[in-house]
């Protein structure tokens, strides 16, 4: 039972964490258009998010989190959020330090403070976001309940792979891309950050 439950706990948190969500796709974009370092300042972001989630699980909040009214709070609160990246990103499209050569330098040396902004936007995300409400307070509640230290360790592996994978692949092909492409890059994620945030909104009202 125990390997078995090991298991089913990876696989749904594998399969939970790459399905495409807001997540990955800003972990993706920053791996992409401003480097590794940033991109895991933000998977860290994420990580955080995921620890107040089942922290909230270990102390019995289960039912706040499945709470209609709490969720349906934080889908509000993500679609404003998501709003917000969206029109940052459409309005000032690829303003990462990449463009440039001097840039670039600079980018080796990226401060705390930068890393920190990355951490802090990538956590609001990921608080924000009723797909993770929905994921930890439904989905993983049931698989956590016995052997809860070994489930937490294999979830967490589970759940870090596609991001690490995807910090891999961005920087792996970050050299390869121009300016230009870096315009489109933001420019695509602005229009799905909006899509999501348009939808949630709509989940909102239509249920008020």
């Amino acid at each position: 039972m125990s390997g078995l439950g090991l298991f089913g706990v990876f696989v749904v948190g594998f399969m939970g964490a790459i399905t495409p969500g807001p997540d990955i796709l800003f972990v993706l974009r920053t791996s992409l258009c401003v480097g590794a370092r940033a991109a895991f300042a933000a998977f860290l972001g994420i990580a955080s998010g995921w620890t107040i989630f089942l922290g909230a699980l270990y102390l019995g909040l289960s039912y706040v989190l499945g709470n209609a009214y709490v969720q349906l709070t934080l889908t509000f609160v993500g679609g404003v959020y998501l709003a917000y990246l969206a029109y940052a990103l459409l309005k000032n499209p690829a303003n990462v330090p990449t463009l440039t050569s001097a840039d670039t330098k600079a980018l080796d040396s990226i401060n705390i403070r930068v890393l920190f902004r990355f951490y802090i936007k990538a956590l609001g995300i990921n608080l924000s976001n009723p797909k993770a409400i929905l994921f930890f307070g439904t989905i993983i509640m049931p698989f956590i309940e016995v052997d809860l230290g070994e489930r937490i360790m294999m979830l967490f592996c589970a759940l870090s792979l596609p991001f690490l994978g995807v910090i891999a692949l961005g920087s792996a092909i970050k050299s390869y891309l121009t300016p230009k492409v870096f315009v489109w890059i933001d420019r695509i994620c602005g229009v799905i950050f909006g899509g999501f945030s348009v939808y949630l909104l709509y989940v909102t009202f239509i249920v008020f």
